[in-house]
């Protein structure tokens, strides 16, 4: 089962996120897969070794949409897996897990009514519920910050709807409730460890990192030096996608 990574067009830091992405997925992914990026094409990586495919981010007001054009792109790759995996550049993987353990992880129904205060992103993720609903389908929350293993044909199905109307949808939520699948709880195992707090203690994130399949990141993440620093000491060497990985480095399991 492939792994594909989805890139915004600007990175603030040289896309230190997708590297240590990487980095993590070719330490613990079990699996003989190609690795592929959509977006951006960083300068470092190797593209005689990546798929890549470079993309536009045509929204301004909804990165969703984006995404989702990303996401129906891919699935009209031929070459890629069916499923394949579908990462953002900020999804660290913990520990050793094979294509099996990518499951459909969801956080409970999506809210029916906008509350007070909600920011963009919430208030898409209930237009996202109201408009399944209204086409029949479940509307669970699927946008739980951690890759996703995804099937093509529940990508087309996104297809019948005009996802980039406002507020937009979301693209997980729309995409897996698509499914039919039920999926699991997020909340039922120790499955995701967010590492979004400027501030947030070391002996926090080392919990975090030692008990969670899944770090996930967010821009205020490497703002706090020990999250960056834990994160370099736990992946330290350069993955064979990278042209500063060091001479002699053979790729075995993606190829």
């Amino acid at each position: 089962m492939d792994v594909a990574w989805m890139l915004g067009n600007e990175s603030s830091t040289g896309d230190w996120e997708l590297r240590l992405s990487m980095r993590s997925f070719w330490k613990h992914y079990r699996a003989k897969a190609k690795p592929w990026i959509i977006g951006h094409i960083p300068a470092w990586i190797d593209t005689q070794k990546v798929r890549c495919i470079a993309w536009p981010d045509p929204y301004r007001s909804c990165k969703d949409a984006n995404l989702l054009h990303k996401a129906l792109r891919l699935a009209m790759e031929p070459g890629i897996s069916d499923p394949f995996v579908l990462c953002s550049d900020d999804h660290i993987l913990l520990r050793p897990s094979a294509p099996g353990d990518f499951e459909l992880w969801h956080r409970g129904k999506i809210e029916k009514k906008p509350d007070e205060g909600m920011n963009r992103w919430q208030l898409r993720l209930v237009n996202t519920g109201r408009r399944l609903r209204k086409a029949g389908f479940r509307a669970n929350n699927f946008d739980g910050h951690v890759p996703y293993p995804l099937r093509k044909d529940w990508i087309r199905e996104a297809l019948r709807f005009d996802f980039a109307e406002q507020p937009g949808m979301c693209v997980f939520s729309t995409i897996l409730n698509c499914s039919g699948e039920r999926g699991a709880r997020l909340d039922s195992r120790q499955i995701r460890g967010w590492l979004g707090k400027r501030d947030m203690e070391a002996s926090e994130v080392d919990k975090k990192l030692r008990i969670n399949q899944f770090a996930c990141l967010i821009d205020t993440s490497v703002e706090n030096p020990y999250i960056v620093s834990r994160l370099e000491q736990l992946f330290p060497k350069p993955a064979p996608w990278e042209l500063d990985a060091r001479p002699g480095r053979v790729a075995a399991k993606f190829s």
